[in-house]
C-alpha cells in the first residue's frame, strides 16, 4: 500500500516536474528571507488559487459566500469581481498564471460548474506542464470526468462531511445518494479509460454536525480506493469579530473588507471526542502511509479545546503570516486578491497585466510592507492559515 502510493507520487512529478521546483519554493519561504529582508519584494508564490465563478449548486452550513454575494456593500470595488470570462479570457488568464510556474488549484463557488473548466486544465496541465488541481462537492465530477482525464487534471481534492445522514444535515437531504453515485462512476470512468489521473484526495470540514463521524467516513473511502484524508478546522469568524476587522483595516489601508466565513456555532463540539475521532481514522489509514492523513492545522498539540472553545495556542513562531508571500487568488473576473479572508482587495487583473509584473507592483509591496511592520490582523488569531505551517 506505502509502496503504491510512492509510485502515485512519482507519477504526479512525471507529469508535472514544477511541483519538485515549488516544493524548493516552499521549502525556502519557510525560511522568511524575503519576508524579513526586502521591502515588500516576495519570491513568486508555490501556489495559485483560481476562481472561474462563484456560482454553487449547494448551501452548506458552514459557507458564507451566497450570504456575503446578497450584499452589495460586501464586494471589492473597483473591479466585476464576479463576472465570468469567455473562453479566450480565461485562456489568456491560465497563461499569464503559468509565466511563473506555480502550483494552479481552481475552486470557486463550484469549478464543475464552469463550462470551460477542461480547457483552463488543458491549458494549465497539457500546454504549459504545471500541477493541477480542482477543490469539488463532486456532485457533478461524473459527467465531466472524462474529459477532465483527457485535460491532463492531476488532482480532485473533493468535499466529504461525513457519510450518509451525516452529509445531508451538512450538505442538504438527499445530496450524499448523489454524491455517492458521482463518486463511484468517476472511479468507473478512470478505470475504464486506464488512468492513473486524477488522484483523489478526501478534505472533511469540521463542524458541530459531522465531528463524530469521521472514522466512518474514512472507511467508506478506503472502501472506494480513495486514501488520502486531509482534516481540515474551520475558520471561526464571528460577525463581531468581522465588524472590528473591516473597521480596522479600513482606517489603516483605506478600504472596506470582505469574509468569507460562515457562522456555526461550535460549543456544541465535545473535544475528546473529536480527538478520538481523528485518531482513529489516522490508524484506519495508517496502512497507506504516512501521508495518507493530514489534519490542517493540527490542533492535537495543544488540545482541541484550544481552538473550539478560544483560548487560542500561539501560532508558528514568526509574527508574520507568510500568505501574503506563498499564495495568491484569482477571482472570476481575473481580480489578483491575496487572501480569501483578512485583506480582500485588489492588486490587479490579468487581463491587464502578467501574474509577475502583478505580484511585487505597488499595492502588494504596499500591504506586505504594512503587515511586517504592523504584525498580523487581530482577526489572524481566529484563521487556520497562521498555523498551518506549509503555507
Amino acid at each position: 500500500m506505502v509502496f503504491r502510493n510512492v509510485l502515485d507520487k512519482i507519477e504526479r512529478i512525471s507529469r508535472s516536474p514544477d511541483i519538485v521546483r515549488n516544493r524548493f519554493r516552499r521549502m525556502i519561504g519557510r525560511l522568511g528571507i524575503d519576508v524579513n529582508y526586502s521591502n515588500g519584494v516576495s519570491f513568486y508564490p508555490h501556489t495559485v488559487c483560481l476562481i472561474p465563478t462563484l456560482r454553487c449548486n449547494l448551501d452548506c452550513i458552514m459557507c458564507g459566500l451566497r450570504e456575503n454575494l446578497a450584499v452589495p456593500s460586501r464586494l471589492p470595488t473597483g473591479t466585476m469581481f464576479n463576472h465570468e470570462r469567455t473562453r479566450e479570457e480565461i485562456i489568456v488568464i491560465s497563461d499569464r498564471i503559468a509565466e511563473i510556474r506555480p502550483n494552479v488549484l481552481i475552486g470557486g463557488g463550484e469549478p464543475t460548474l464552469y463550462p470551460y473548466l477542461p480547457d483552463i486544465i488543458e491549458r494549465i496541465s497539457k500546454r504549459h506542464g504545471l500541477f493541477s488541481g480542482i477543490m469539488t462537492n463532486g456532485l457533478l465530477l461524473a459527467e465531466l470526468m472524462e474529459s477532465l482525464i483527457d485535460a491532463g487534471l492531476i488532482m480532485v481534492y473533493v468535499s466529504i462531511d461525513g457519510i450518509g445522514e451525516v452529509f445531508d444535515r451538512v450538505r442538504g437531504k438527499g445530496n450524499f445518494e448523489r454524491f455517492e453515485s458521482a463518486l463511484k462512476q468517476s472511479w468507473r470512468i478512470k478505470s475504464r479509460k486506464g488512468s492513473k489521473i486524477p488522484f483523489f484526495t478526501a478534505v472533511y470540514t469540521i463542524t458541530p454536525d459531522n465531528y463524530f463521524d469521521i472514522p466512518r467516513t474514512a472507511k467508506w473511502l478506503v472502501s472506494l480506493g480513495i486514501t488520502k484524508l486531509v482534516i481540515q478546522h474551520p475558520v471561526k469568524f464571528s460577525k463581531e469579530m468581522i465588524e472590528r476587522h473591516n473597521s480596522s483595516v479600513k482606517n489603516a489601508y483605506d478600504h472596506i473588507h470582505w469574509t468569507w466565513g460562515g457562522s456555526l456555532d461550535m460549543r456544541s463540539i465535545d473535544p475528546k471526542l473529536l480527538g478520538s475521532s481523528i485518531a482513529e481514522a489516522k490508524k484506519i489509514l495508517s496502512p497507506y502511509g504516512k501521508n495518507a492523513f493530514e489534519e490542517k492545522p493540527d490542533w492535537s498539540r495543544w488540545g482541541y479545546e484550544s481552538y473550539y472553545f478560544g483560548n487560542m495556542p500561539p501560532p508558528v513562531k514568526r509574527r508574520v503570516c507568510q500568505l501574503f508571500w506563498r499564495m495568491t487568488f484569482i477571482y472570476p473576473d481575473g481580480s489578483v486578491m491575496p487572501s480569501l479572508f483578512c485583506y480582500f482587495h485588489t492588486m490587479g487583473n490579468l487581463l491587464d497585466n502578467t501574474l509577475g509584473e502583478i505580484w511585487n507592483n505597488e499595492a502588494y509591496r504596499f500591504l506586505r510592507s504594512r503587515v511586517k511592520s504592523n504584525g498580523w490582523f487581530k482577526i489572524c488569531d481566529n484563521c487556520v492559515f497562521p498555523h498551518v505551517s506549509n503555507i
